[in-house]
């Protein structure tokens, strides 16, 4: 589907993601997903967030399509140990080798 998106050939690359959404009972995707190439693009996306959560994907993909500092930057989650919010003070230069900052504080040598 990403290929055929890649491509532009929308109604293609709909049909192989809607073929996995009918696997799990779900409804095609809506007219405005498939509308363009970036909102097809943005809805594979998500399809590939929830199909393979847990499987070391998401990285890659926010990666790929140069997303990855928006969406981590955007993400609003708690430290469990202490019961802050967590930022993660995303940049370019951490995008290849994502080493958290409170790595880096622990180990000077990094």
């Amino acid at each position: 589907a990403e290929a055929l998106v890649g491509l532009n050939r929308l109604s293609e690359a709909a049909a192989e993601v809607n073929r996995i959404r009918s696997r799990a009972n779900l409804s095609n995707l809506s007219p405005s997903a498939i509308s363009s190439q970036e909102n097809l693009r943005q809805a594979i996306l998500e399809e590939r967030r929830l199909e393979l959560a847990q499987e070391a994907q998401r990285w890659n993909d926010l990666v790929r399509y140069n997303r990855v500092v928006n969406t981590m930057n955007s993400l609003q989650e708690i430290d469990l140990r202490t019961n802050d919010f967590f930022n993660y003070s995303m940049d370019e230069g951490k995008v290849y080798l994502p080493i958290p900052q409170e790595e880096l504080d622990r180990n000077s040598k990094l």
